[in-house]
């Protein structure tokens, strides 16, 4: 969320994507913050486009921002942007509800961003996303071969025991994706150890730590 940016090393940027917007806080607090120029906010529930609008309009952004109604890419035209942002839906299992901002039944919506997300982003380009200990174990390790993911933050729900996890991903080049394969060297937490229902929280925090950037 927007109280955790404070906390992270963002080098500005001249625009970004947010997909899964919601309130449009993040996209907001970036904007303010100087850490990008313009941004283009969009989401799969029209309340939510609304409500973004409103804060956008609100926080005299109308000139550098505009919200429009997107599921994942598809409202998006041929654009390319510096950095892409999405707070996934952080529970990947088969039954939690049907709201999608919070579920992602067996990481289809992840999996289509990463599949995409490389065609919407410029040549030095990033995509920043959040991960959990709900999340799959499997579905981010899956694309280390084509992204190379580092840790930027986590924090530690006390009081539900969830793990936040955010990832800064960059699409590897074709060379580096044939030493990806190889050598298997990309810097992540492993999936598997996060999602891992009996881990010790204060080890994985203490795992992170030694990963975080």
């Amino acid at each position: 969320s927007s109280d955790l940016l404070h906390d992270w090393n963002i080098s500005p940027v001249e625009k970004i994507l947010e997909i899964g917007a919601g309130s449009g806080a993040i996209s907001i607090a970036l904007l303010k913050a100087g850490h990008s120029l313009h941004a283009l906010l969009c989401d799969v529930n029209p309340d939510a486009v609304v409500c973004s609008t409103e804060n956008i309009s609100n926080n005299a952004l109308s000139d550098q921002a505009s919200s429009i109604f997107s599921d994942v890419f598809e409202g998006i035209a041929s654009e390319h942007f510096d950095r892409i942002i999405f707070n996934i839906p952080l529970w990947h299992g088969e039954n939690g509800g049907h709201n999608v901002a919070l579920v992602d039944r067996e990481a289809v919506v992840f999996r289509r961003f990463l599949d995409q997300a490389n065609n919407y982003l410029s040549s030095s380009g990033e995509i920043w996303f959040s991960y959990s200990n709900l999340s799959s174990p499997t579905a981010l390790s899956s694309y280390r071969d084509r992204w190379e993911f580092k840790l930027v933050h986590f924090d530690y729900m006390a009081d539900n025991g969830v793990i936040r996890a955010i990832y800064r991903g960059k699409y590897l080049s074709s060379r580096e994706f044939s030493d990806a394969k190889s050598i298997k060297t990309i810097s992540i937490v492993e999936p598997e150890y996060l999602s891992s229902a009996s881990t010790n929280p204060v080890q994985l925090i203490s795992k992170l730590e030694a990963y975080q950037l």
